[in-house]
């Protein structure tokens, strides 16, 4: 991995109860919450949730895994933190969207699962962690069936939060 991605990969590690807290659970207007809300109405707006497969690169502590399941949608949640993805494992088996989701530990630019089999992929707040973009854009791609969309968000200086 390379620096930053190890860096940030290292921090969410470390960091994972903390950062769910107080960026998730205990900020109800933070601006992450907003973003879900906007990847919600755009899966909402292009697809169907029984005919609809989805992969959520960087799924961090599972929350948008849980609302989407709520609407019927299931997938795969990856990170390359253990420890985000032993929360999103936790919060499935608790909040009863286990059977609708998977996680797994992975890195985003190689993920090792097979070739075209995804409605949507999401790259939320993920590629600027990335030391070059083309990877990730790479194995969405990769991911992707024909027809399927690329969800892809960079927090940015200039972003609303």
């Amino acid at each position: 991995m390379s620096d930053i991605k190890s860096l940030s990969s290292r921090y969410f590690d470390q960091n994972a109860n903390d950062y769910t807290q107080d960026y998730y659970i205990n900020q109800v207007n933070h601006p992450k919450w907003q973003r879900q809300l906007a990847i919600e109405k755009i899966i909402k707006k292009f697809f169907e949730p029984s005919s609809c497969k989805v992969l959520n690169l960087g799924c961090g502590p599972g929350l948008l895994e849980e609302a989407l399941s709520k609407k019927g949608y299931s997938g795969i949640g990856v990170d390359s933190s253990p420890e985000m993805i032993e929360i999103s494992k936790k919060r499935s088996k608790n909040n009863n969207f286990a059977e609708k989701w998977e996680f797994i530990v992975g890195d985003c630019e190689g993920t090792k699962i097979e070739n075209t089999q995804f409605d949507c992929v999401i790259a939320s707040g993920l590629i600027e962690y990335m030391p070059e973009d083309e990877k990730l854009l790479k194995e969405s791609y990769r991911l992707l069936k024909n027809d399927g969309l690329l969800i892809l968000n960079v927090t940015n200086l200039f972003g609303w939060s």
